[in-house]
């Protein structure tokens, strides 16, 4: 029965890759942290590996650290920088980008959120990747719902988030549903599948089947 089962999760994976050629399942893990520094703001910080070519590769790795400042209930506004390792032919490139990030909450109580990022990444692109110098834009839709599981409460959400940059456009897309798990009060499990579309260095589009796991800390 097991058995049974498994191959039942595993098929839509497979169907997927025999759909895209270029199909790859994807894992990536993501820890971060949030300590308050006042009643407005606080520091954020995570690190986030990502492991492709069907698991058998890590491809990718950052540090990525902000001051998060939240104006009002419904604006916040997030200076900050990401440290970027990228795998290209089994080297290790790396990227070091400033980047400001502001978030509207549309909906914002303690159950149920509806927000949209809007990111500005100034990407110091490496040499072998053309070297220049390019601003990156994304922008993220997200419900985040409330759900009673017993005597916990988890918040599963779903998301949609598209890329654009010079001279490449408009160039990733990803859509995610995922739940947030608290653990404690001080520690939550987030776990979500993500579809992700990318152009490749050929802009050509590929589509990739991303499963993330990761833990978010609280102080």
């Amino acid at each position: 029965m097991k058995k049974c089962l498994l191959l039942f999760l595993l098929l839509p994976l497979t169907l997927f890759a025999q759909l895209f050629e270029d199909g790859d399942f994807q894992i990536w893990n993501t820890d971060a942290i949030s300590i308050r520094l006042s009643p407005r703001s606080s520091f954020y910080g995570d690190i986030e590996f990502r492991y492709g070519d069907d698991v058998h590769k890590l491809y990718y790795k950052h540090i990525h650290l902000q001051l998060d400042w939240t104006l009002n209930r419904y604006f916040s506004i997030a200076p900050g920088f990401r440290f970027i390792w990228l795998r290209f032919k089994d080297k290790w490139l790396k990227e070091n980008d400033p980047l400001l990030i502001f978030n509207l909450y549309l909906v914002n109580t303690r159950s149920f959120v509806v927000s949209n990022r809007s990111w500005f990444q100034y990407r110091n692109i490496p040499k072998e990747l053309g070297g220049k110098h390019r601003i990156l834009y994304r922008n993220r839709f997200q419900i985040l719902f409330p759900w009673k599981m017993g005597s916990s409460q988890v918040n599963p959400y779903i998301s949609d988030e598209f890329f654009t940059q010079k001279d490449w456009g408009f160039f990733e897309n990803r859509a995610m549903i995922g739940v947030l798990i608290p653990q404690s009060e001080r520690a939550y499990f987030d776990f979500y599948y993500m579809y992700r579309s990318i152009k490749d260095l050929e802009k050509n589009w590929t589509q990739q089947n991303v499963f993330g796991a990761g833990v978010q800390f609280y102080f």
